[in-house]
């Protein structure tokens, strides 16, 4: 069976200052969605999304797999690369830059097994007759299994040049693909897990790291990336009784960090 494009469940209480919902149908197997948002009619630029979609939620089965805002959403799909057109906010599950057919395609958000699968987005108010429209690009059905999500953590103060610590990222029975923190305020990264160091770069050995890999390092962001060979054998298991960061801040900072996270699928939960 090829894949689909097509139109998928449409958006309730689409207004300014209000929370738009779309259930979408589930059974196949979800690679990309691509919501249509326009205001005033005219198709949102880039920078209007940024301002204007505060947050995106994608939940299955009340379970949020994605919490992020527009701004944050562009970060990341410009990291990889995957490009912007007007007027549409591009979730991709399926990822393009992956070495091979089954790396891209595991992904994918098989929903055989999942009840309901809603998106969620919450427009910034003040926005003149704003409109959301969604499609899918779809396939045959499969279960969810191990799947990608994006997930926010706020609340990191640095409040000084010099060594920062984070040491509670949760841990659990997943697996990190990346990082992204909201600062360039970083001069060296190191990353310990177990007492293990597994990491020491500096921005320059990143940006250089990164660069010859499809990547496209953000202004204002740390990236951290644990699969920059495009292979998900890469990834950092966080099946560990610790697991640590240590920033050398060039000055203070207030940042979020965004996760994106390898995790299975428990039909009912």
């Amino acid at each position: 069976m090829a894949r689909m494009m097509k139109k998928v469940g449409s958006f309730g209480q689409v207004a300014a200052g209000a929370t738009a919902i779309a259930e979408l149908p589930v059974g196949l197997t979800y690679h990309s969605l691509f919501i249509r948002y326009k205001r005033n009619g005219a198709d949102a630029t880039k920078a209007q999304i940024a301002a204007e979609i505060e947050e995106i939620r994608l939940v299955i089965d009340a379970d949020e797999k994605v919490k992020l805002s527009g701004a944050e959403l562009h970060v990341v799909n410009d990291y990889y690369g995957y490009g912007f057109e007007d007027g549409v906010i591009q979730i991709v599950f399926s990822r393009p830059n992956m070495r091979q057919q089954e790396g891209e395609d595991a992904l994918a958000w098989g929903t055989a097994d999942v009840q309901v699968f809603n998106v969620e987005i919450d427009i910034a108010a003040g926005v003149t007759n704003p409109s959301l429209q969604i499609h899918a690009l779809q396939g045959p059905a499969q279960k969810m299994g191990v799947h990608c999500t994006i997930r926010r953590f706020d609340g990191y103060d640095a409040q000084s040049a010099g060594p920062y610590e984070i040491s509670n990222i949760p841990r659990g029975d997943y697996a990190l693909l990346g990082l992204h923190m909201t600062t360039a305020n970083t001069k060296t990264v190191e990353i310990e897990r177990d007492g293990k160091i597994i990491s020491q770069v500096d921005q320059q050995v990143i940006k250089a790291h990164y660069g010859h890999t499809g990547r496209t390092i953000q202004a204002g962001m740390t990236h951290v990336d644990f699969s920059p060979t495009n292979r998900l054998s890469d990834r950092m298991s966080l099946k560990a009784q610790d697991f640590r960061l240590r920033l050398d801040m060039s000055a203070p900072a207030n940042f979020r960090i965004i996760a994106e996270r390898l995790e299975g699928h428990v039909p009912g939960q």
